[in-house]
């Protein structure tokens, strides 16, 4: 796997990270279209991505941050037949030493389904274990979907 880092996504990266997150995120949070993905993106200030691409150049997992009410936000997909095998605390770990602090958003519970019918595991665990402070009493909810802040180095403000 290789790792690329980059502060503009081309069209095919864009296409292949929409897929990506259609595919392992809760349907309640799925873009319909290219355009609605990229209408996302184009609302957010300073943004920096970091691709995780297989040898056939296809995008297996995506972080990136961007600024957002002066703090930087962080978001990250991998692909399921991935996970586990370290890809996600690689690339939370190339984060951490760009950055002094990281603030996210993560879905409540398990009770939500991706748009194959499967079950969307949250990933509180996962970000427990690398370090980050879930704040469960500030909570957003995203259309259908309740989700909890969570903060990396714990114990900021």
């Amino acid at each position: 796997m290789k790792y690329i880092r980059t502060n503009q996504l081309d069209q095919a990266q864009k296409t292949q990270i929409r897929e990506l997150w259609n595919k392992e995120y809760p349907s309640a949070v799925s873009f319909s279209s290219l355009e609605d993905f990229e209408n996302y993106l184009s609302n957010l200030a300073e943004q920096r991505h970091t691709l995780v691409q297989d040898e056939n150049a296809l995008v297996k997992a995506w972080y990136f941050d961007f600024i957002r009410d002066e703090h930087r936000w962080f978001a990250m997909i991998v692909d399921s037949k991935i996970q586990g095998m370290g890809y996600g605390g690689k690339l939370l770990d190339m984060a951490k030493k760009s950055n002094s602090a990281l603030y996210g958003w993560i879905a409540d519970s398990s009770t939500y389904e991706k748009q194959n019918g499967e079950v969307y595991k949250s990933p509180i665990a996962f970000y427990q274990k690398h370090g980050f402070q879930i704040l469960s009493e500030i909570k957003l909810e995203v259309g259908e979907m309740k989700t909890i802040k969570i903060q990396w180095p714990p114990n900021r403000k």
